[in-house]
């Protein structure tokens, strides 16, 4: 639902090389149209058909958007829009742009003396505000004090990063290097302007040492 279309045009099956029994897939399919799809091995999809012999297993499917054609024209359209740009090179252009995006938030942050962890496979990213030297996942109640009115923050600049609450970073194709500069620079403006570094430093007086006992 995620990685779909995303990570490659196989989606993360293609990139980490595994063949999964089902794969559910959504509106990237469709380039964001409403349209959803289970993908599998033919032995497993044949026992939706209608037409397989009585000798198959049969389940019973049915869903909204079965026959929404529009949506089904829209993913006929963007699938092979995706494999013009994998011909291109586009996939690991954008992979590169966001890897050096990810490099100029941290640098962002570490100048302001915040240490964050980020998540990133290729073009997905999330970031977490953590305590220096720890591993990630003890401190994240630290980001929930801290990204969400970051994230308020870039939108003031015009830049809208994620959704505050989520932190769930997806870009696209049409982030070009401008877009990925721009948000750098705003994250830069954000993090100068407001008392992000006050609050990181009172968040790891008074919560971390208390988790820590714990």
């Amino acid at each position: 639902m995620i990685t779909g279309f995303r990570l490659a045009l196989g989606g993360a099956q293609a990139w980490y090389d595994i063949t999964p029994d089902l794969t559910t897939l959504a509106k990237a399919l469709s380039a964001g149209d409403r349209l959803a799809a289970v993908v599998g091995r033919a032995d497993i999809m044949e026992v939706t058909d209608p037409r397989a012999g009585p000798d198959v297993p049969r389940a019973f499917q049915s869903g909204t958007g079965n026959d929404g054609t529009f949506a089904v024209a829209a993913a006929l359209g963007a699938i092979g829009e995706y494999q013009r740009l994998e011909q291109s090179g586009e996939y690991e252009a954008l992979a590169g742009r966001i890897e050096g995006l990810e490099a100029a938030l941290r640098a962002a942050f570490a100048d302001h003396g915040i240490t964050v962890h980020v998540n990133r496979v290729r073009s997905l990213m999330q970031c977490f505000v953590t305590a220096p030297g720890s591993p990630g996942e003890r401190d994240a109640a630290l980001n929930r004090a801290l990204l969400y009115p970051f994230h308020l923050a870039l939108v003031n600049e015009g830049v809208l990063l994620a959704l505050p609450g989520s932190d769930h970073c997806f870009f696209s194709f049409l982030h070009d290097q401008a877009a990925c500069d721009e948000t750098a620079a705003a994250a830069r403006t954000v993090l100068g302007k407001y008392p992000f570094a006050e609050a990181y430093r009172e968040r790891l007086r008074d919560s971390i040492p208390a988790e820590v006992d714990a």
